[in-house]
């Protein structure tokens, strides 16, 4: 169902950003095993949107290739193409090299 949505948006160029954690935690206790935000990180991969991740899990740093991958691709809605920047903000506790600073104990990851 995922991915016939967004192969239709990305037909009609409706690009938009997914918001991953907003209502709860993608990174939950089976996702290690079952690797359901995995597999819907590839599937934004697949369509170029851009994803903002909310989370408190470390699990999150199995997924750095992905979103790196998607930060390189993603399509940013035409209406915010002007006012962002293209870039992933990472928190520098997860992932060297970054300076993103760690809000409260959540890990944002924006892909823009």
């Amino acid at each position: 169902m995922l991915e016939q949505q967004l192969a239709s948006r990305a037909k009609r160029k409706q690009y938009g950003f997914v918001a991953v954690g907003s209502a709860t935690d993608a990174y939950i206790w089976h996702e290690e095993q079952y690797r359901l935000t995995r597999g819907m990180l590839q599937l934004l991969l697949k369509y170029r949107f851009p994803v903002f991740i909310s989370t408190k899990c470390t699990l999150v740093k199995r997924d750095i290739d992905l979103l790196k991958q998607i930060d390189a691709a993603a399509m940013r809605p035409a209406d915010l193409k002007a006012t962002l920047c293209e870039k992933v903000a990472v928190p520098k506790q997860v992932f060297q090299g970054y300076t993103f600073p760690l809000f409260s104990s959540h890990h944002f990851f924006s892909i823009l």
